[in-house]
């Protein structure tokens, strides 16, 4: 290869690495891409669906990756804040997202889809996504067992002429 195609090819290669990526995708219900950048949501734990250990986990980590692709999607803005030192492009990252202003772990945690924890010994935040959660717990009421009317006072009557 000619000395003039290789300066050609490197400053090509140069001018694509420097582009902005602005991909923005869910990786997992912990995991996002953001402008290009991995980021694992800091200190939460979202219910697995490549390793889940029961149907109810898998369940759950369905409509936890589907709450926070929604969330990505209809978002006016996204931006992230990394918690520790700066990382390239496509290198996971702790950090926190937020759309239009709000943090998405907030909300996860809000919906009863995500939990935030203290980091364990081995380096992870675990919960049981499998065990019957609490009462006060809204993740309970997101997967409900079997369809339910609502209550008399909530239904709609049809509209009469």
């Amino acid at each position: 290869m000619k000395r003039g195609a290789v300066f050609a090819t490197a400053l090509v290669l140069a001018a694509t690495a420097c582009e902005a990526d602005t991909t923005t995708r869910v990786v997992d219900g912990e995991h996002v891409i953001v402008k290009g950048h991995k980021i694992t949501l800091h200190q939460l734990d979202a219910p697995e669906s490549k390793d889940a250990k029961c149907d109810r986990e898998k369940g759950l980590a369905a409509l936890t990756e589907e709450r926070l692709a929604g969330l990505l999607l209809a978002a006016k803005d996204v931006e992230f804040r990394k918690t520790g030192m700066a990382c390239l492009q496509m290198q996971d990252c702790d950090g926190f997202v937020k759309v239009d202003g709000e943090d998405v772990g907030d909300i996860l945690i809000r919906e009863g889809l995500a939990v935030r924890g203290v980091i364990e010994e081995g380096g992870g935040i675990t919960r049981d996504w499998c065990a019957s959660a609490p009462i006060d717990e809204p993740a309970e009421a997101l997967v409900p067992d079997e369809p339910s009317a609502p209550p008399p006072e909530q239904q709609i009557a049809p509209a009469q002429n």
